[in-house]
């Protein structure tokens, strides 16, 4: 059976270091290896500099979980996907996140940012809370 791919974006990441909701729930599903956690070179630097810079307690826990995830690594996407991805965006620093998206092609990329989850975007990717997607599993 194929793990379901799930791109993570840097506010799950974060959120799930720091607490124990719906991210850290998510987070303990890629560590039981019940998904396969997607996340981009952007999305990663982008953890560990806010971690850094506001919990800097938590940086050990922050690479001890990267170190145990098991995860795919998506380079920083081409010009072409950028392009894309900012014709979709407001935030600008949004961008390399939803080119990550687009050139990771996920079966899902959970965020919780807003601007990640309208519709214009939504047609292009399947982003989802973390609170949608463990409703899903549980339908499922």
């Amino acid at each position: 059976m194929r793990l379901e791919r799930v791109f993570l974006d840097s506010n799950v990441l974060v959120s799930a270091i720091i607490s124990h909701g719906n991210e850290n729930a998510v987070l303990e599903l890629a560590l039981d290896g019940k998904i396969r956690v997607v996340v981009s070179e952007f999305v990663l630097g982008e953890v560990r500099r806010v971690i850094g810079e506001k919990f800097p307690e938590r940086l050990r826990r922050m690479e001890e979980a990267l170190f145990q995830l098991e995860h795919e690594l998506v380079a920083t996407a081409d010009p072409l996907l950028t392009a894309r991805a900012a014709a979709l965006v407001r935030d600008p620093g949004d961008v390399e996140v939803l080119a990550g998206i687009l050139a990771s092609k996920p079966d899902v990329a959970l965020t919780g940012d807003k601007d990640l989850l309208t519709d214009e975007v939504r047609a292009v990717a399947h982003t989802r809370r973390c609170e949608e997607y463990l409703e899903s599993l549980e339908r499922d």
